[in-house]
């Protein structure tokens, strides 16, 4: 016998009586023999090593480092989950794409994130990527129907498919807001404060969209609720705002156009937070208020502190509902082609407590 057998020998350890020598920080694989190298650990079904000093013997063939991060060995990683984003460069999406990331992560699977800037081209080119990469599972955060074909394309290759936005043709579960129902909420919020401070009577302006059938449906939700209940109000400016940075622009435009216009609904928070901070720099009068969707850290911040955001509709971290959504989806959770509707919820000064703690 050779010394490195001989080595192997002293330190083996067994399925059957799962000896332990007694050395420090040596982890051993519980289903094989092995004799690893001081300081390496060993998934206990697969055998893969991992250096380091203080890593811990995989649980249900995980790895789990000190801290809060999971980690994983080679051999029990799950795969890739392709998200796909309209955008990257709007906060609500980016933190919706990396609390995702981060939820699939304690799982076992990699993100990898992409973001198609608002174009369904460029949206059925990254979906044909992700078919080309094998990813395991595709989460994509639609605007329009555009994608469809690359979506059964994906489908087709045996990859799990989740939609959240716009209900489109091919999906195995199709996450989705009742958008105008939701735009209806900001429409309700604006009518409440302007009945309750202005006597029901004032002068209102509309941030639009036409680019994504969500924004549409919410815009018309709040127009619908405007007229129902607050037929005093007086529409005086409407917009269409799409990127990050045209929401600075409206309200610079409404103060020019309309000074004396103190109302205004958008459907994201990406223009409620412009508009704010376009108020604070004119020092607007504080009855001013704005009115958004997404419920986005900044806009809650701002409703706590009595800014000019004065409502916004949650609908709990999106990130995670998708992550969850997925998983189950990997997991033969769902029946085919399901669909999941989502409901929002107001968030006023009257209950921000429960939405956002300093």
């Amino acid at each position: 016998m050779t010394s490195t057998e001989a080595e192997r020998q002293k330190f083996r350890i067994t399925a059957e009586n799962r000896n332990v020598p007694e050395q420090k920080r040596r982890r051993f694989c519980y289903e094989k023999d092995h004799a690893p190298q001081f300081s390496e650990s060993v998934c206990c079904r697969y055998g893969s090593f991992w250096s380091g000093r203080l890593r811990r013997l995989c649980i249900l063939h995980r790895s789990i480092l000190p801290g809060k991060r999971r980690r994983f060995c080679r051999s029990c990683r799950q795969g890739t989950i392709g998200i796909l984003m309209p955008t990257l460069n709007a906060e609500f999406f980016a933190v919706t794409a990396n609390s995702m990331a981060a939820r699939l992560a304690e799982e076992g699977y990699t993100g990898n994130i992409q973001g198609f800037n608002n174009d369904a081209a460029q949206a059925v080119s990254v979906i044909e990527n992700f078919i080309t990469d094998g990813v395991q599972g595709i989460a994509y955060m639609t605007v329009d129907t555009a994608g469809d074909d690359a979506l059964k394309d994906a489908m087709d290759a045996g990859i799990k498919v989740l939609t959240c936005g716009v209900e489109n043709a091919n999906y195995d579960v199709c996450q989705i807001m009742d958008n105008k129902a939701t735009g209806y909420q900001i429409g309700e919020m604006a009518a409440n404060y302007i009945n309750e401070n202005f006597g029901g009577s004032a002068k209102v302006a509309y941030i639009t969209s036409t680019k994504s059938q969500n924004m549409m449906d919410r815009v018309e939700g709040y127009r619908q609720a405007m007229e129902e209940l607050c037929p005093g109000a007086d529409v005086v400016y409407e917009a269409e705002c799409v990127d990050v940075g045209q929401g600075t622009t409206f309200a610079e435009n409404l103060n020019t156009l309309h000074p004396d216009c103190k109302i205004i609904l958008s459907y994201s928070d990406t223009y409620t937070k412009e508009i704010a901070e376009v108020w604070n720099a004119l020092s607007y009068p504080k009855d001013a208020a704005c009115f958004g969707h997404d419920a986005e850290a900044a806009a809650l911040k701002n409703i706590a502190e009595g800014g000019y955001i004065k409502g916004t509709v949650s609908a709990g971290d999106p990130g995670v509902a998708m992550a969850e959504g997925m998983i189950g989806c990997l997991n033969g959770e769902y029946k085919d082609h399901e669909l999941v509707v989502m409901a929002g919820t107001e968030v006023t000064p009257a209950n921000i407590g429960d939405f956002y703690k300093a």
